[in-house]
């Protein structure tokens, strides 16, 4: 029981550096529903409703987050904890948002949410 606790903890704790010009702001991976680039932006969709909008490239970003986010489309990465569901080509989340997954990519997304849910019920 005390490791679960450990490891939920520390999953809790992580957290990214968002700079924006001179500011730079920490954001935990927790609260980031999904993320989406356009053009040179990236926009970090938080889950109570904020978007923090930066200068970066996605794969940046891919590389400094956890096997919890799942690039399910070129311009989308999603929080695997906020999926409440897929169907058709599309992952849903929690607020209704329904984001878009590539046809290559939704065999795989399947397959990590079944092995993200079954590691989260340790």
């Amino acid at each position: 029981m005390n490791r679960v606790v450990k490891r939920l903890e520390e999953r809790s704790a992580q957290t990214i550096v968002v700079q924006r010009g001179a500011a730079c702001q920490v954001i935990a991976l927790s609260e980031i529903v999904y993320c989406e680039v356009m053009g040179r932006k990236l926009y970090l969709h938080k889950s109570d409703g904020a978007v923090v909008e930066y200068c970066d490239r996605l794969e940046r970003l891919e590389r400094r987050v956890d096997q919890r986010f799942f690039k399910c489309h070129r311009s989308y990465l999603v929080n695997l904890d906020h999926v409440r569901g897929c169907r058709a080509g599309q992952v849903f989340l929690p607020r209704g948002e329904a984001i878009p997954v590539s046809r290559l990519r939704e065999r795989e997304l399947v397959q990590a949410l079944l092995r993200h849910m079954k590691e989260r019920d340790v």
